[in-house]
């Protein structure tokens, strides 16, 4: 069985076992919110996608959100985070090139939070969406007959909230695979159920490369987020990613 921890915010980062998964969570602001994005860090390619956002608060989020997972990769790999090589597969999954391609990760953000997922030799995917109002329309274009009848059982806040619990699910298994929208949405079903996301059924043209296992890893307040391993971890260890860093340098000593 896999234990899931309570947020914590630790001074700096643990070690990350084999068999278990981090997941950190952090708030995509910075200081000065009028001043352009920190780039520092970042791949040429990273800050050319950054400066392709039109509005500022959607460059600070991005840069936010690639400049702290660069920081916590580097600090398990014992390297610099500027010199991380990090290229898309076929499927447009984000891996580690060369000594680190054994550290698996997967990050996910919204306007104001990310969530990185990381651990060693087990593929994941995550995802985490902000509360707001949903269209009946966008369930009915994407969801299956399934999980639309288990969304019509349910009103108001609560039907929100179950149609964010099984996007979630969704997306974080199209990216733990590594597919992104390439998959119908429709062609899986996941459970809708607060606490208990499985992956339900399978049909072609979807074809899932393990039988992945999800969990519901909500940060703080009224974020929703699911992750999804490859393999059930013993234990999912949450953290609070401080502004400070958490205690990461970023020129560690190797």
């Amino acid at each position: 069985m896999t234990v899931i921890s309570d947020w914590t915010n630790p001074s700096e980062p643990g070690p990350l076992p084999e068999g278990v998964v981090h997941v950190w969570a952090w708030q995509n602001r910075q200081p000065d919110e009028s001043s352009d994005p920190d780039l520092s860090l970042l791949s040429d390619q990273e800050i050319e996608r950054c400066l392709r956002f039109r509005y500022l608060r959607d460059r600070i989020s991005f840069a936010t959100s690639h400049r702290k997972t660069r920081l916590l990769l580097a600090h398990f790999l014992g390297a610099r985070p500027d010199t991380l090589l990090i290229a898309p597969e076929k499927g447009g999954k984000p891996r580690l090139q060369g000594t680190g391609e054994r550290l698996r990760f997967n990050l996910s953000h919204c306007k104001d939070v990310g969530v990185l997922a990381v651990a060693w030799n087990n593929e994941v995917g995550i995802d985490v969406e902000q509360p707001r109002r949903v269209s009946p329309d966008v369930a009915q274009r994407y969801f299956s007959p399934a999980e639309l009848r288990e969304l019509s059982r349910l009103e108001g806040d609560q039907w929100r909230d179950g149609f964010l619990r099984c996007w979630t699910r969704k997306e974080a298994l199209l990216k733990a695979e590594g597919v992104g929208l390439r998959i119908p949405l429709d062609a899986f079903d996941v459970s809708l159920a607060v606490n208990d996301p499985k992956l339900l059924a399978v049909r072609p043209p979807a074809k899932f490369s393990h039988a992945w296992q999800l969990y519901d890893i909500s940060p703080p307040l009224t974020y929703i987020a699911c992750l999804a391993t490859a393999s059930a971890p013993s234990a999912i260890h949450r953290y609070n990613f401080h502004r400070n860093g958490a205690g990461l340098a970023q020129t560690p000593n190797i």
